[in-house]
This record gives structure tokens, sequence and C-alpha cells, in this order.
């Protein structure tokens, strides 16, 4: 369980989780108003299958899926990008909308059998929704089909990061163009799109529509998902070229689990690092969310072990990227690099996660993509 978001089941491996946010949106709707609470839960299962349509096909496709995160505008698929090919992604994006469609399409096909008005519904809603109104039941039905519409013909046809538009777009666009330029193009095309949306929200709330704020909050989430779409990309680049070797600090401190605290922050300002490896039976570097848990009084006598975090060990041939990756995802600064030596595992060195970043920083700042 991430701080921020709550699993509620997984799937195929996948953890499906709600953000805080979402929480929270969901108790004032439900405080608010109960009937529309459990019409908008039925729209975000379809939501949910949306984008696990998405992950089921990155599966098959190889791909790492991290897990589904549900937040109030919608749901987002943590899906590891790592060679992805222009096809792959095509199809990736193309998966959820289809879904959308389908669903739409069953739901009409039902209505149509049994003599339900869908039609005169979408018509009567568009046309005055203030004052549309239908039993809970018929609201379920009507509400499950023109939720799919939207979901599929917004998702598909806006071109913008993190939208399957925008994926679709520069799917379209790398077939042509090497996958980090068809990217930067597709970010400054969501761009554009996303300001035209905000201009549109703020229209709407200029003229006392309420729907407006809703449509520039989209706007705005779009806009920070292509800048993180693009800056993913990047790293993710620059890392993959680094050699193990090209990085690893042979120049590290190293503490005795026994040592106190006190000396071995002392150790780690000398050496000016960030955090040093605890060589013990196991390996292990500082945790500093236990250091502030203790008080400074303490330092001088609490051995470090105290304060510490096993960590992950890496060879050197191994890819880079997944050593970042790690790192990244478990907020991990440090990590050695061992070679496997008659049921031995010899210390080679150590890579910071600083290290990586600086290298990444100024490979952007030079251009040297």
């Amino acid at each position: 369980m991430n701080l921020s978001s709550y699993k509620i089941f997984s799937f195929m491996g996948i953890d499906v989780e709600l953000h805080w946010s979402f929480i929270l949106f969901l108790v004032a709707l439900f405080i608010l108003d109960t009937t529309f609470f459990f019409i908008l839960v039925v729209i975000f299962t379809f939501v949910t299958i949306h984008e696990l349509c998405h992950s089921v096909v990155a599966i098959r496709n190889g791909m790492e899926v991290k897990r589904i995160i549900m937040i109030p505008i919608g749901g987002m698929a943590q899906i590891e990008m790592s060679d992805m090919t222009p096809w792959m992604e095509f199809k990736m994006a193309m998966a959820g909308p289809m879904f959308n469609f389908a669903a739409a399409g069953v739901l009409f096909l039902f209505s149509l059998a049994l003599g339900i008005p869908l039609i005169e519904w979408v018509s009567s809603f568009l046309s005055a929704p203030a004052e549309f109104s239908l039993p809970i039941l018929s609201s379920l039905i009507f509400y499950s089909f023109y939720a799919n519409i939207i979901l599929g013909a917004f998702n598909l046809f806006f071109p913008a990061f993190p939208l399957d538009g925008g994926r679709v777009l520069r799917a379209l666009l790398a077939m042509r163009y090497p996958y980090l330029k068809a990217t930067e193009m597709a970010k400054y095309i969501s761009y554009l799109m996303a300001s035209l949306l905000f201009s549109i929200g703020l229209f709407g709330v200029l003229l006392g529509g309420g729907g407006g704020i809703w449509i520039m909050a989209i706007a705005i989430f779009i806009g920070l998902g292509a800048t993180g779409e693009y800056k993913a990309l990047v790293v993710d680049t620059v890392v993959s070229k680094i050699e193990v070797n090209e990085i690893m600090s042979k120049n590290y401190p190293v503490l005795d689990p026994r040592d106190s605290i006190e000396r071995s922050l002392n150790k780690l300002l000398r050496f000016r690092r960030p955090n040093s490896l605890i060589i013990g039976e196991k390996l292990r570097i500082m945790d500093f969310n236990k250091l502030n848990e203790v008080k400074r009084t303490e330092w001088r006598l609490m051995p470090v072990d105290v304060v510490s975090r096993t960590v992950k060990s890496f060879r050197e041939e191994q890819n880079m990227r997944e050593i970042f990756r790690y790192m990244s995802n478990e907020g991990v600064d440090l990590v050695p690099i061992v070679e496997e030596e008659e049921k031995r595992k010899i210390i080679k060195g150590v890579v910071y996660l600083d290290d990586l970043r600086t290298i990444v920083r100024t490979t952007k700042k030079t251009g040297r993509i």
C-alpha cells in the first residue's frame, strides 16, 4: 500500500488502488447526493475496467504493470514503458476506448431488446441537462451508456497526454521519428489541446456554468501529465545509456553496525555523501526516516544499525535502468554493486542516486540526448 493510495483488489497481479483524494471525493458525494454517489460508483467501475484493458494488453506484450490508481478525474495505469514499440503502444492505447464502445454497444442492444428509450433519454439530457431526471435503475442504465460513449470518445479522439489519444498520436509519430522526438512533439500538441480545453472551461465558468471548473481541472491534469510523460522518458533514455562501471563509486563511507549514530553522521559529512553502506550480516544503509524518530541526545550512544534498512544489491553487468527504477521506487539513495565469488559477495562499489540525477541534468542541459 502506498502512503497516498489504498489497495482495494488485485487482478492478474495488478493492484487497483484508490487515491486519498478520490476517497474524500466519494465520501463528500455520499453525504451530498446518495443517488449520484451510486451512479458514480458504477461509472468508475467502467473506468477501472478501461484501465485494466490497457494493463492486460501491456502484460501480454511483455510489459510490467505496477498498479492502477483511481483519482477523481479518472484512472491511471502505471505501466513500465521501457522498450515500448509504436505498435505495442498503439494496441495498448486502443484497448481502453474499444472496451467503452463495446460496453455502450451492449447497453444499446439491451435497451432495444427491452424497449428502453435510451436515445430519447440522451436527447433529453443534451437539450436540458439541468431538468433531466430518471428513476434510479433507469439512471444507472442511461449514465452507464452515456459515460462509456464519453470515456471512449474523449480518451481516443482528444490527442493529448496522458489520454489514450495522446498515446495513439505518439505511436503514429514514432513510426516516423525517434521515440523521444515523437514524445516531445506529442507533448507540445498536448499543451495546445490543454490550453484550448482550459479556455473552454474558463469561458463556461464566466457564463456561470459549474462544469467549467471540472473542465479546467482536466486541462491542468493533461498539461501536467504531458510534462511528466516527457520528463520520465528523458530520464529513462539517459539512464539506459549509462553503464554501471561508468558511474560506480569506489570511494564511499563504510559503517559498522555498532558505530554510533553521531559517529556515522560525522563520517558522512567528511565524505560529503548523502548515505553510506553499513556492512554486517546483511548490507544496509541509513534510514533517515527512522533517524528523525530518535532524540538527538541519544545519537551519541545508539548504534547506527537501529536507524538502518536493508538494501538490494546489484551486479556490474545489470541494466542501469533497472537499478534507477529500484532506487526511485524504494526511495533508496545508494545501492551496492557486488560480485559473487566462491559463494561470497564481494563489494565492487556503490551507485549513488545523486550521481545518476546529476548525469541526467547535465545531459539535458547540454542537449546530448
